[in-house]
């Protein structure tokens, strides 16, 4: 029952703004969870349920987890399952964002989900917590956040937001950029495919915090490449360029809350970077409220002849702007 009724307070929130259409068309993201097949039972499974009036799962993207044994062998068995109570399964979130108006996170792996090329929308009114999150991959490229939104996308977080551990490790061999950050807002559409207008660079938010009674910590923020570049934000706003182009759309961050930044580090082997706060291009950073940084970069873990850049607030490019 207590499923029910949590479920039922988070379909029912976008009743209001799609009350028009006759069902409302669900997307799930993991089938490598048995909470997707539950779901998908609940709502699809009982055309006479009263709970489930209104709403239909009608697509599914299956991963989630490639890299997770232990999930993603059940992927196979769960896409027949749903497949039976209707669900088209597709290729990508892209694919899946067209065709539904509200989706359930499911998966396992928060490493590889992403709401790129979409104008998406995620509100949590109170709060939100990460705690030892650690994405460790043999790639020579790794990127790992706390909280993302690029390209026309927004979230707002409404009271307190805590990391109390992020870290990123690439062990791979060859040098790359290993990348790690608390709160990461960029405008670019990463992919530049302009013919699509989901695509196209726009305008990003981020806001987190309602007043300064609202505590905002990143703490224990750490990137590691064992073979190139190590990058540690705290709070990064960013419009991704790239080469000569010029790009308008801006990166906004609004810290409302008692902000805390502290014990930031970068592990490289050519180079280190640290930044508590930085502002990039058109990206626009607000702290309204009290702030503390401290213990940024530590110097006794590099070679001495790794480049370090420790910075507590920067501003680069034409307009980027941190207003403190």
């Amino acid at each position: 029952m207590k499923k029910k009724l949590c479920l039922l307070l988070i379909l029912s929130s976008f009743v209001l703004n799609i009350h028009a259409q006759k069902s409302i068309r669900i997307g799930i993201i993991g089938l490598d969870t048995s909470h997707s097949v539950a779901f998908t039972d609940l709502i699809n499974g009982d055309k006479n349920n009263a709970f489930a009036k209104g709403f239909r799962i009608v697509a599914a993207y299956p991963y989630g987890s490639k890299t997770i044994e232990s999930s993603a062998k059940r992927i196979p068995g769960y896409i027949k399952k749903v497949e039976q109570q209707g669900v088209e399964i597709v290729s990508s979130i892209s694919e899946l964002l067209d065709k539904v108006d509200c989706v359930l996170l499911e998966t396992n792996d928060g490493r590889i989900i992403s709401l790129m090329g979409g104008k998406n929308t995620l509100h949590i009114n109170g709060s939100l917590k990460i705690s030892d999150s650690v994405c460790s991959y043999g790639s020579a490229n790794l990127w790992h956040y706390g909280l993302k939104a690029n390209n026309g996308s927004e979230i707002i977080v409404r009271n307190d937001f805590i990391i109390n551990s992020l870290q990123a490790e690439s062990i791979s061999d060859s040098a790359g950029q290993t990348f790690a950050a608390g709160i990461y807002s960029d405008s670019w559409s990463c992919d530049g495919n302009d013919s699509d207008e989901r695509s196209k660079d726009a305008d990003v938010l981020i806001t987190v915090g309602t007043d300064n009674n609202d505590k905002i910590i990143l703490e224990n923020i750490k990137s590691t490449s064992k073979s190139g570049v190590a990058f540690t934000y705290g709070v990064l706003a960013t419009y991704g360029d790239t080469g000569n182009n010029k790009r308008e759309q801006t990166a906004t961050i609004n810290l409302n809350g008692s902000t805390v930044i502290r014990n930031l580090d970068a592990i490289g082997k050519s180079e280190a970077d640290v930044y508590a706060l930085a502002a990039e291009g058109n990206g626009v950073i607000n702290v309204n409220g009290d702030l503390l940084i401290e213990n940024i970069g530590d110097r006794s873990s590099l070679t001495a002849d790794v480049e370090r850049y420790y910075n507590a607030v920067v501003a680069a490019g034409e307009i980027g702007r941190a207003h403190v």
